[in-house]
């Protein structure tokens, strides 16, 4: 009883206490009607329920009403999902009688309750009578309004039919003009397929005058390698005979200088203050030789006598140890050519005092085994802090040698050289130990801006990256106990 729940209709509606409504719907008059069925109720208690419910007790079609029900019985079991939901919501209009049948079936009604009524209390006053029939009157009023309610009604609905013809005229109007929009553009398609037509063929004819003008230029290009070929054939040529020439000029420049028998050699030009490489690579091969920065000049004099030969001029003192400090640069960029590249070194650590002055050398060794010297500097004490300074020191002086190999990235080649550092070896001393402890919490903080993509590497694998393999030479500890064990083979 869906149907019926929703029009606030009780669940037996066969019985004196029930909801009075308006209208049925098509499903709640099926749903009643089943509801008879199975109860053993006949058509005319059937349909006597359905007028009591909407007020249809007087005017009721009996016979017309249960026809009808049927019909729609029979139209709702061919209709399936949505559409069969629709159909049972449409309001059921009850069949009615004619409006002289009506009136006749009134006035039996009231005739019967009359003679009930004056059957029932013989003595019944005329004012009764009068007030029956007034509430009779005003029962029949109701339902002309509820007729009149169904009128406009059924005015409101023409109203939406009318408005949804003009709507649709509406729309046909649009369908017309979009027809014809659509018959125009056909007719500019076909305009532009004849067009695209013309331009396709117009493309093919320069298709094929630019495979010609590419035959030519293709033989052209060969014409002009060609040429080109004999050109540097010649231009080699030509850079042949002007070495021969060059050669032939300084051979007779030689040759000219010893038949004018000129002793002097040329190792300081006048003009641009500067002495040849030849006579700065003789210094520093000296000074390698063990031989002082002050007797270098006198050196290159005496060899030259030995030869017969004069110098136009010889560097001081100064100018030599100006030479001796290239040698500082040179070693730099020697480090760094090395040293760079291998990333698994070792740095080697060891300090030592000398007329009251601290020394800390540092050497740094590839994995092929390969020693490098990257500074000897004198420090102010013997502590972690202060050799990790001096050591930050020697590697900001090889950066500033090697500007040149770095020039495409951010950073210098002393931090590159830091970052390829993956073992310590030194004495036991605590300093020492100090020291590598700094040396790992500085090494850590620079790896970031050196390592490519080191933010997106997981922790284990940066910890991995900042790692340091510290080393301690055990000779002191074997040196001593060599010293304790020769003392006592002596006394024994």
């Amino acid at each position: 009883m869906e149907w019926c729940r929703q029009l606030g209709l009780a669940k037996n509606v066969f019985t004196s206490n029930h909801v009075k409504v308006p209208h049925l719907t098509n499903g709640a008059g099926l749903e009643i009607l089943d509801f008879g069925k199975c109860h053993h109720f006949d058509n005319n208690t059937i349909t006597t329920a359905i007028a009591t419910i909407t007020g249809h007790e007087l005017d009721i079609n009996i016979t017309a009403t249960i026809t009808k029900y049927l019909r729609v019985l029979r139209n709702g079991k061919s209709k399936r999902g949505p559409v069969r939901e629709a159909y049972r919501a449409e309001i059921f209009s009850i069949p009615t009688l004619p409006l002289s049948a009506n009136n006749n079936t009134k006035e039996k009604k009231l005739t019967q309750t009359y003679q009930i009524l004056s059957e029932q209390v013989p003595a019944i006053t005329k004012q009764e009578r009068l007030q029956h029939l007034k509430e009779n009157n005003k029962q029949l009023k109701r339902k002309l309004d509820r007729r009149d309610i169904k009128i406009s009604n059924y005015t409101e609905q023409n109203i939406r039919l009318k408005k949804i013809e003009k709507d649709l005229q509406k729309e046909k109007r649009k369908v017309l003009y979009f027809e014809k929009l659509l018959l125009q553009k056909k007719k500019m398609f076909v305009k532009e397929t004849c067009r695209i037509r013309q331009l396709q063929q117009s493309l093919q004819k320069c298709n094929i005058q630019l495979r010609s003008t590419e035959i030519n230029m293709q033989a052209l290009r060969s014409r002009n390698d060609k040429l080109e070929n004999e050109n540097r054939v010649i231009n080699e040529q030509l850079k042949n005979i002007q070495l021969e020439c060059e050669q032939n000029s300084i051979s007779n420049d030689y040759l000219q200088d010893l038949v004018n028998d000129v002793a002097e050699i040329n190792v300081y030009d006048k003009v641009e203050n500067v002495y040849c490489n030849e006579l700065v690579q003789c210094a520093i091969n000296l000074t390698n030789l063990k031989v002082a920065t002050k007797n270098v000049t006198p050196v290159i004099r005496e060899v030259g006598s030995l030869c017969g030969q004069k110098f136009n001029s010889l560097p001081s003192r100064t100018t030599v140890d100006n030479f001796i400090d290239r040698k500082i640069s040179i070693g730099h960029k020697q480090i760094a050519k090395k040293l760079a590249p291998s990333k698994h070194t070792t740095l080697y650590t060891d300090d030592t005092r000398k007329y009251g002055h601290t020394y800390e050398s540092y050497i740094i060794t590839d994995d092929k085994k390969n020693s490098y010297l990257i500074g000897l500097r004198e420090m102010l004490n013997k502590s972690g802090a202060c050799t990790l300074g001096t050591l930050k020191t020697i590697l900001g002086d090889i950066s500033h040698h090697c500007k040149t190999l770095m020039e495409r990235k951010e950073f210098g080649v002393g931090f590159q050289l830091l970052s390829n550092i993956k073992n310590t070896m030194s004495d036991r001393a605590s300093t020492e130990k100090h020291f590598n402890e700094l040396l790992q919490d500085y090494r850590n903080t620079i790896l970031p801006n050196i390592v490519d993509n080191y933010d997106n590497l997981t922790e284990d694998e940066q910890t991995i990256c900042g790692q340091m393999n510290n080393f301690f030479c055990g000779l002191h500890l074997l040196v001593g106990i060599a010293d304790v064990t020769e003392a006592s083979i002596k006394s024994f």
